[in-house]
């Protein structure tokens, strides 16, 4: 009897034994699984200056409100995050810088808010865009309901190529009118689709910002902005109308000038023309540049406007990157008169603009006697440089009869000294080769004769830069005189109580030695004497 009894008390123990360790569990089973972070949503390998992508990553193992803190290196010129934390999971958006860091790479970084030693990171090459438009690119405005063609390349890897472009258009203040659509939304690379304005917009138009995205890589993109409204472009600039113009002041070489000729199509784009342009270190010299395809022109409803050429010639601002474009801010005084002032970053300078009104060109074009003035600086001493006269010509010849000219240079100066020339005619753009002889040029110790390549805007007025090896880098106009030609003599030229105001521009030769500009009004007497003068000087 006892013995049973001991036998079913160890029987109980054990039952209690194994009860314990099945509702405990077992000691052995080891520590918990670590955290770790790793993307769910890639970064691209590479991106375009100032693109951007999603990117996604994940915290495993940790809490269930984990969170991601997101950096990148090198610290100040990797980019940006927004937001810069995230919930496990969720998506930021990275931005890259708009100029490349050292080695053109960056290293995306994933890191756990819980514990920071566990991260996910990955290389992005920063680069060129791997998107691009092609030739012409979008317009850079449209009428309601315009439309206009948009192509676009990828030049990234085959998978991203072969995978398309993704196009949007998105805009601000539609006032109800949308910002436009595609004839399809997604295209092959380098294949074209049709973007059509939106039907209405507010007073002033509305910006909208055409997009061609990388399917696979949306970070890899290009962008323009197109400005819609009722203006029609031709209200500035006609159809198949040319335009003369020239530009002076200085880049990066010193002294500078461009003078060139350009056709419009009333919508936005440049068809054609030709320039010529010259500093110290360049000149186009016998042969001109020419305008290309993709230049265009937009215009707000109160006159301004922006004009962009793209030239053939790399020299235009090679120190600057701008690599033969030229950005040009332009304002109507009246319906055929522009003032310009350069907005890239080549040079410093501004000029004037006119339409051109002869459309065949001989050398009987320009006639009789034309009033002129070119100014710069000379290429043997560095020294500012003016000169200023009247040419008589007749079939291409300038006559020493009634010719004369007076020159400034650097305060050594010739006044009233015969000259003899001639022009040719280049081209039925209306450009032009004027040279001009003189005594005055070696009297003063400069090398002539001045080259001057020029662009006919009518009968009367001609637009020039110089492009002579060894006088001088100069710009300026020529206007005719008419039948006055030969009788302009004495005080009564200038009419009783008649008001003037005439504006310079130079650099001051004595102390302090530098930049000058000068404004003055005055009143002629009929006679002699100017009066009433005011003036503004800054020097």
């Amino acid at each position: 009897m006892n013995a049973r009894r001991s036998l079913l008390a160890t029987l109980a123990v054990i039952g209690c034994a194994l009860m314990l360790s099945a509702c405990f569990g077992s000691s052995s089973s080891g520590p918990p699984a670590p955290i770790a972070v790793q993307f769910s949503v890639l970064p691209p390998t590479s991106v375009s200056l100032d693109g951007s992508f999603q990117v996604t990553a994940v915290v495993s193992n940790g809490p269930s409100n984990a969170m991601v803190n997101w950096s990148c290196t090198p610290t100040g010129a990797c980019g940006t995050f927004s937001p810069t934390s995230t919930a496990s999971g969720t998506a930021t958006t990275y931005t890259a810088p708009m100029t490349a860091p050292a080695g053109n790479s960056v290293t995306i970084m994933a890191i756990s808010a819980n514990d920071k030693t566990k991260s996910a990171s990955a290389n992005v090459n920063i680069g060129q865009p791997a998107v691009t438009f092609n030739p012409p690119a979008p317009p850079p405005s449209l009428t309601l309901s315009g439309v206009a063609q948009v192509s676009a390349t990828i030049t990234g890897a085959v998978v991203e190529v072969s995978d398309g472009l993704d196009w949007t258009a998105t805009c601000t203040n539609s006032a109800g009118g949308g910002c436009g659509m595609f004839t399809a939304a997604h295209t092959n690379s380098g294949v074209s689709t049709t973007y059509t304005a939106p039907p209405t917009a507010p007073a002033g138009g509305v910006a909208v910002t055409i997009k061609a995205a990388s399917t696979l890589n949306p970070g890899d993109n290009v962008s323009a902005v197109i400005t819609v409204s009722a203006t029609q472009p031709s209200a500035f600039l006609g159809a198949n109308s040319s335009y003369t113009y020239t530009v002076s002041g200085t880049d990066a070489n010193g002294g500078y000038g461009l003078a060139g000729v350009f056709t419009t199509d009333g919508a936005g784009n440049i068809t054609g023309g030709e320039q010529d342009f010259r500093d110290l270190s360049f000149s186009t010299g016998n042969t001109a540049d020419s305008i290309e395809a993709g230049s265009s022109y937009q215009f707000t409803s109160d006159g301004r406007g922006t004009i962009t050429l793209i030239t053939n010639d790399p020299n235009i601002g090679v120190s600057n990157g701008v690599n033969g474009t030229e950005t040009l801010g332009v304002v109507f005084t009246s319906a055929n008169h522009l003032l310009i002032t350069e907005l890239d970053g080549s040079a410093t300078a501004s000029g004037t603009m006119d339409l051109q009104t002869v459309q065949s060109f001989t050398t009987s074009t320009l006639t009789g006697g034309y009033a002129f003035v070119f100014s710069g600086g000379d290429l043997s001493f560095g020294l500012p440089l003016g000169v200023g006269g009247v040419f008589n010509v007749s079939a291409g010849t300038i006559s020493g009869g009634g010719s004369t000219l007076d020159i400034n240079d650097g305060g050594s100066g010739q006044t009233q000294q015969s000259m003899t020339g001639s022009y040719t005619v280049s081209d039925q753009l209306g450009r032009i080769q004027l040279t001009i002889r003189s005594g005055a040029f070696g009297a003063i110790g400069l090398t002539g004769p001045m080259i001057l390549d020029g662009y006919i805007t009518d009968a009367t007025h001609v637009k020039f830069v110089e492009v002579d090896p060894n006088l001088g880098v100069t710009s300026g106009l020529a206007v005719g005189q008419g039948a006055k030609t030969g009788t302009l003599s004495g005080a009564s030229q200038l009419p009783a109580n008649a008001s003037f105001v005439f504006t310079a521009f130079g650099t001051f030769n004595s102390t302090p030695v530098g930049p000058a500009a000068f404004a003055t009004t005055y009143t002629s007497d009929g006679k002699v004497n100017l009066q009433n003068v005011s003036s503004d000087v800054n020097v």
